[in-house]
């Protein structure tokens, strides 16, 4: 699979002794933790939206799949995780 966020295709084949053939796949959804913009990457903007959650500020339109702490709510969890990440 190749990096970023998106929807990854998996095909997989599988066989028995008996000759027996099952073809099967798989959309797998992958978001980039803290991607609150839905860039697929990591940025200011990013940090931003958190801050605003976090202040209750309006948050239409943000991509609440980036949350990194698993609790359904965007804030300062997010906004540090976003500024650490992006520091590196």
């Amino acid at each position: 699979m190749t990096e970023g966020a998106g929807e990854k295709t998996v095909y997989a084949r599988f066989s028995d002794f008996a000759g027996n053939v099952a073809d099967t796949s798989v959309t797998l959804t992958y978001v980039v933790p803290g991607d609150l913009d839905g860039s697929s990457t990591l940025s200011l903007r990013d940090a931003i939206l958190a801050l605003r959650g976090a202040a209750g500020i309006d948050t239409e339109g943000m991509n609440l799949d980036g949350d990194v702490g698993g609790n359904g709510k965007i804030g300062i969890e997010e906004a540090i995780f976003i500024l650490r990440k992006m520091s590196k």
